[in-house]
């Protein structure tokens, strides 16, 4: 028997190195066809797993109006634009009033300048983008699709080009990269045609809400619950003028922080800071993160193998749960059960736990940054039930 058996891995191991639908898999111990066998859990990431990384700019929202990637090019015209606007009215009620079409156009230059996109120009002519991020290509490709085209860019300076055959310079003064922890990128920059100081920052809609005039706020809430709906991944993009006296303040300040031996980070930190206060909103962006293809007959194979899989992510709830059920992770006859914005109360956690496991066996568990970090790790009864229902129940997800 025990030679049939390993006679049999053999087989198994030699059979997965020819697998066509698997090319360049190379079984390295005889014991792997046992133990993928014993597999009852499987944790994968969204970005760049379940979806291919690949970004397709879908909706944009403009203040109060929504657009599709198709009817934006209908609403906007760059006839003689001079570029990035700022000055605002304000009507009887105080609320500030711009000319939409004045937003729409800053909106996409902004989107032209705020990143860290270097465009290439390959051997045979054509040309490229270099970025960290999918996110920023996706953005940069659809403001030259309106005609915005990115000529140059260096750490220095970058060169539009505009439908009305003009050409705009910006000098870059000041460029804040997007991190993890700020969760936004912010660029100054000085048209030299006009010589206007603009600041742009981009970033998630839960770091700019703060950010911008008080008005702007509820707009951003509801664009970005909307766009979640959809499955889309939201970006915020807002952007203020500096004068000449507001500038060079602040290029003081900061190249102060930036000099200090002491809490270096976070002195240069809060100058940035500074800046980021009463700004203009200009719109609400939704991108697209293409599924890997077949990824849905993938999950369903796994679930039917008896495999419970978890999707981690850092999307919006909304998002993720529609990722859920596109990915093939719930199916129609499950229901999600949330956990939420849960207060700091233990008794409070412990029920919702407990009312999860009571449907458990037809239950897409859904558990957001803040309950899994602050208060599971805080409660020890809490992370034990969350751990019964991920070992106990047959279909939790």
């Amino acid at each position: 028997l025990r030679v049939n058996l390993d006679i049999a891995k053999l087989i198994y191991c030699s059979w997965i190195n020819q697998d066509k639908e698997i090319p360049e898999t190379i079984a390295r111990n005889s014991t792997i066809p046992e133990e993928l066998g014993r597999n009852e859990y499987l944790f994968s990431d969204k970005t760049g797993t379940l979806t291919q990384n690949f970004m397709i700019f879908k909706k944009l929202f403009c203040l109060d109006k929504q657009f599709s990637a198709d009817d934006v090019q209908a609403a906007l015209s760059f006839d003689n634009y001079k570029g990035p606007s700022n000055d605002p009215t304000k009507s009887s009620s105080k609320v500030i009033k711009r000319d939409n079409n004045i937003v729409l156009q800053d909106m996409i230059t902004g989107l032209a300048i705020c990143h860290n996109v270097t465009p290439i120009v390959n051997q045979d002519g054509s040309r490229d983008f270099q970025a960290s991020s999918p996110d920023e290509i996706a953005l940069v490709k659809y403001a030259e699709s309106l005609g915005i085209i990115l000529e140059e860019r260096d750490p220095s300076s970058c060169v539009l080009s505009y439908p009305n055959n003009v050409k705009h310079r910006y000098e870059i003064l000041g460029n804040f990269p997007f991190s993890s922890k700020t969760k936004r990128m912010g660029i100054i920059v000085r048209q030299l045609e006009t010589q206007k100081i603009i600041f742009y920052l981009k970033g998630a809609e839960v770091k700019l809400e703060k950010k911008v005039c008080p008005e702007y706020s509820p707009i951003i809430k509801e664009a970005a619950e909307l766009l979640a709906l959809d499955g889309l991944r939201t970006l915020v993009i807002a952007q203020k003028e500096l004068s000449e006296n507001d500038y060079s303040k602040w290029l003081q300040e900061h190249t102060e922080a930036k000099l200090s031996m002491m809490d270096r980070e976070k002195k240069v930190q809060k100058t940035i800071k500074t800046l980021e206060k009463n700004m203009l909103l200009l719109g609400i962006t939704g991108v697209e993160d293409k599924l890997q293809e077949n990824v849905a007959q993938a999950v369903d194979s796994l679930k039917s193998a008896g495999i419970r899989v978890w999707m981690l992510t850092g999307d919006k709830v909304e998002t993720a749960k529609c990722i859920a059920i596109s990915s093939g992770i719930k199916s129609k006859s499950e229901r999600f059960h949330v956990l939420q914005n849960l207060k700091d109360d233990r008794e409070i956690i412990d029920c919702a736990l407990k009312e999860a496991e009571k449907g458990a066996e037809r239950c897409i568990l859904v558990i957001d940054g803040a309950v899994s970090y602050t208060h599971l790790r805080a409660h020890e009864t809490s992370l034990h039930l969350v751990c019964r229902l991920l070992l106990e129940k047959k279909n939790i997800k």
